[in-house]
């Protein structure tokens, strides 16, 4: 009952992300980050951490994660469910239908500085990760 009570002020979207605008966020006070769906079925993610500081004392995002999936969920129109769910402090993203859908589930550690992204689908796919620095 308690986690429904506090899931009705979450946030869903039934569409792929327009930008990073779109993000849906969380984090363990030490690490945050922004996550989001593209219209071509790969997630990204914009890493953050509160000591992560410029030289102008600004706080900066430390680059975006971009997770590939093989083979690609989605048919001709991209189906996609990205959910924050506030009980369990994790965002939840279905891919695709039917035999192709892939769900994933991507949250931080509340006791240690880790990220984690957990799949699961009917069919076999892979995740493929690259770092994209945001500076040089």
């Amino acid at each position: 009952m308690r986690e429904a009570q506090i899931n009705r002020h979450a946030v869903r979207w039934t569409e792929p992300s327009r930008s990073p605008d779109d993000s849906l966020t969380t984090g363990n006070g030490e690490i945050g980050i922004n996550v989001w769906t593209e219209a071509s079925a790969d997630v990204c993610m914009y890493l953050a951490r509160t000591d992560a500081f410029s030289q102008d004392c600004r706080l900066l995002k430390l680059g975006r994660i971009r997770l590939t999936i093989t083979p690609t969920p989605f048919d001709d129109t991209p189906a996609v469910v990205q959910y924050l769910n506030l009980a369990r402090g994790r965002v939840e993203i279905t891919l695709g239908e039917g035999d192709r859908e892939v769900s994933l589930w991507v949250w931080v550690d509340a006791e240690h500085p880790v990220i984690h992204v957990e799949g699961q689908a009917a069919t076999p796919f892979e995740f493929h990760s690259n770092h994209e620095m945001s500076r040089t």
